[in-house]
């Protein structure tokens, strides 16, 4: 796949440059430029292709959503993820009516930064290879944010983009797999792997068995719960 041609949208220099810092050290995506305020992200998008937009919702000139409304009705084809200190429900609300991917309070961390980056590459990736879409699973997997997982009230080491990684992946896969299987495949650590397969366990959005596995304990095979 093509790397996900990325902008920043950002009226503070330091904010932007972190933000940049955090992009260029997720594999798959690349800077095409930073923007300080409205006029210039138009100015950006009108000249070069964009496929997501890092977009802070106070950018001096414009607020953010404005700028997602008309990036709505004018560019159709370009995401955004908010990234903004508005704490404010109705802003978020209206960022999802928007239909942004994802709303990242800043301060940022660059693990919650990664996660949400490696979710939306999934989704892509899934867009460009599923086709004609055959049956409702795939309609569920192709959806940003699942409505099974949104309603899920998650503790506080856990990630909602991370959770969809999760359930994507045992939505494409019938086989059993151990949490060092699934953590290779999701380009994770095992004991983050672990973390959120408990989890989905728990919520009975999966199912586990056991395999003798030589000395010791016995090998623990998680797959997709049978609806």
């Amino acid at each position: 796949m093509d790397p996900i041609r990325t902008l920043v949208a950002d009226d503070e220099e330091l904010s932007a440059l972190t933000h940049q810092r955090f992009l260029e050290s997720v594999e798959g995506f690349v800077l095409v430029g930073r923007a300080h305020g409205g006029e210039e992200l138009i100015s950006i998008v009108q000249e070069r292709p964009v496929d997501l937009l890092l977009l802070d919702l106070r950018l001096g000139d414009a607020h953010g959503l404005d700028l997602l409304r008309l990036l709505r009705r004018d560019f159709h084809a370009i995401d955004a993820i908010c990234v903004s200190a508005d704490h404010a429900t109705e802003a978020i609300a209206e960022a999802w009516r928007l239909g942004a991917f994802d709303y990242l309070l800043k301060p940022v961390t660059f693990g919650r930064f990664q996660e949400t980056l490696r979710a939306y590459r999934h989704y892509r990736r899934l867009v460009r290879e599923v086709g004609d879409v055959p049956d409702q699973d795939t309609i569920d997997a192709l959806r940003p944010r699942s409505s099974a997982s949104s309603m899920m009230l998650l503790p506080k080491n856990l990630q909602r983009p991370t959770v969809e990684l999760f359930m994507d992946f045992f939505r494409r896969h019938e086989e059993t797999f151990t949490a060092q299987e699934v953590a290779h495949r999701l380009g994770l650590a095992r004991t983050t792997a672990s973390r959120y397969l408990d989890f989905l366990l728990h919520r009975e959005f999966l199912e586990v068995s056991s395999c003798p596995s030589g000395p010791g304990r016995p090998s623990l095979l998680f797959r997709r719960k049978a609806p």
